[in-house]
């Protein structure tokens, strides 16, 4: 992986290289034509347009890695750079800065309990884990709650189907990918008949995820039998249009308030490993009933009302938006496990996800264990972790050894790897594709949810995750984590060298230049 100096250089220089290309080319068409003044002007201009728009990315609020790409592309592709930047790098959201995203929420905000630290079994280290996400996004810490880990496949299709079959008063989805096949098919019989017998059944779903997965016979079938399905981020939806760019990556599955399933996995046939393509899926996810359901429920009902089609002044806002209190009946737990949801959006300053994690590295004592299919860390992540490792933090981090449909981000991923093992930060690459994400800290604190370690994750989606205190719990992750090392291979130098050779340093330096924007 190269670092910003290095990549600031090679901007430069695949810049002024294109450049040059572009004016070579109007060199030679200028010559062919009777009135080169008029094209001398016209490319002036384009020219200067390029220029000016490269001043406005650099004075944006994006991250500085962003801008670089964006500068890249405006610059070396003259007016072509332009119109991408258009269509793609604009964005659909306004930026909300902390007052205004608390007042944003405020509607939602109202139907959480807040408790005082003195009533949560937390010591002051850890209280101050969970405060950062209390403050920053107005999000409570709850300790009624419990979880348990779906770790096979077999096991997340049983699960999914018992607790959809267990509805009595509504069903809430939220997936990025839906995937027409066995699983799904299974999933919308329950749907149609609940929704028969009056159940409130309500799915979102990601346009751009379910792209070419899930038909729209199967959204009109549900619709004719009383389930309601909208899009997350409709506006304007086209792949030609910047919304495209903004994703909801939420993943869950709430029951009447009582029980969720949330974790990493959408609802396609390869997270069960019987996709015909993809059968060496491993993936985690978890059972969760308790005050925390609430939080997740909320999310849901708060994409639901101000990003789908939905509109303020319809019936189907106000039986939401202004219901609430009738919805929202947590089922009531008598076990202790402190749980706080956690969010990210495009549409607010403060990156909870991305600042949480460069907290829980940061705060580590002992050991961090992470699990991540993708590893585009943004640079805070990545220097975080070798602060930790260099501070004498156990750090172990397990890759996927195979790859999904993304065939890139195996290469981008080992691309990393001499700098990790040049702070002693043990990697592992798993014999299939891994897509559980989680981190273990102490072995006592877990942040698992739909995020990736990547600018994508971090930074541009709508992602949802969980910060967990239960040493129980985290022990048994241990377990599921020392299974996963127990079908890996352990990363050498002699191995990451080998991996990263003279025609993989050529593809990685194609994609230092996108990936950001990937």
């Amino acid at each position: 992986m190269v670092n910003n100096k290095q990549r600031i250089w090679g901007y430069a220089f695949a810049t002024i290289l294109f450049l040059l290309i572009f004016t070579g080319l109007v060199a030679l068409v200028v010559y062919d034509f009777d009135n080169p003044a008029t094209i001398l002007g016209t490319i002036l201009t384009i020219i200067i347009i390029d220029f000016l728009f490269a001043a406005y990315i650099m004075a944006s609020q994006r991250y500085t890695i962003i801008k670089l790409c964006w500068v890249f592309v405006v610059l070396a592709f003259p007016m072509v750079g332009v119109i991408i930047f258009l269509i793609f790098g604009t964005t659909p959201f306004k930026r909300k800065e902390w007052k205004e995203y608390n007042q944003f929420q405020s509607h939602f905000i109202k139907q959480e309990k807040f408790y005082p630290k003195n009533q949560l079994p937390l010591t002051t280290e850890e209280y101050n884990i969970f405060s950062y996400v209390k403050n920053n996004s107005f999000r409570p810490i709850y300790k009624w709650n419990t979880i348990k880990i779906i770790s096979s496949n077999s096991d997340l299709y049983k699960e999914s189907i018992k607790l959809l079959s267990s509805a009595q008063d509504h069903i809430h989805i939220q997936m990025y990918i839906i995937h027409k096949g066995f699983w799904w098919k299974t999933v919308q019989k329950i749907l149609i008949s609940k929704a028969k017998k009056g159940v409130k059944v309500k799915i979102v779903y990601d346009w751009v995820g379910c792209l070419n997965k899930l038909s729209k016979k199967d959204i009109n079938n549900l619709r004719k039998n009383g389930v309601e399905i909208v899009t997350f981020n409709p506006h304007g939806i086209n792949i030609f249009k910047g919304s495209s760019n903004y994703r909801s990556h939420c993943k869950g599955i709430i029951v009447d308030n009582k029980k969720a399933i949330f974790g990493g996995s959408n609802i396609g046939d390869e997270y069960l490993s019987v996709s015909k393509k993809y059968n060496y899926f491993s993936d985690l996810n978890f059972i969760i009933s308790g005050e925390i359901v609430n939080s997740l429920n909320l999310l849901f009902c708060q994409h639901y009302c101000f990003f789908t089609e939905v509109k303020r002044k319809s019936r189907q806002f106000d039986e939401v938006y202004k219901n609430l209190d009738r919805i929202l009946i947590p089922k009531k737990v008598n076990n202790v496990t402190c749980c706080q949801l956690v969010d990210s959006s495009p549409e607010y300053q403060g990156k909870s996800i991305k600042n949480s994690l460069v907290n829980l590295i940061l705060k580590a004592n002992k050991s961090i264990d992470i699990v991540s299919p993708y590893f585009v860390p943004t640079e805070d992540v990545f220097d975080a972790l070798i602060i930790a490792s260099r501070s004498g933090i156990k750090i172990r981090i397990i890759f996927p050894g195979k790859c999904d449909d993304k065939l890139f981000t195996r290469t981008i991923n080992r691309s990393y790897y001499q700098r990790l093992l040049d702070a002693k930060i043990k990697i592992y690459e798993h014999n299939g594709f891994i897509h559980s994400k989680v981190l273990i800290i102490d072995n006592k604190i877990i942040f698992t949810g739909s995020f990736n370690l990547d600018y994508r994750s971090l930074w541009i989606n709508f992602e949802n995750g969980l910060i967990i205190k239960d040493v129980k719990l985290a022990n048994k992750l241990g377990k599921t984590f020392n299974f996963y090392l127990s079908n890996s291979i352990l990363i050498d130098k002699q191995l990451a060298a080998k991996y990263f050779n003279f025609w993989h340093k050529i593809e990685i330096n194609l994609m230092e230049i996108f990936y950001p924007l990937l």
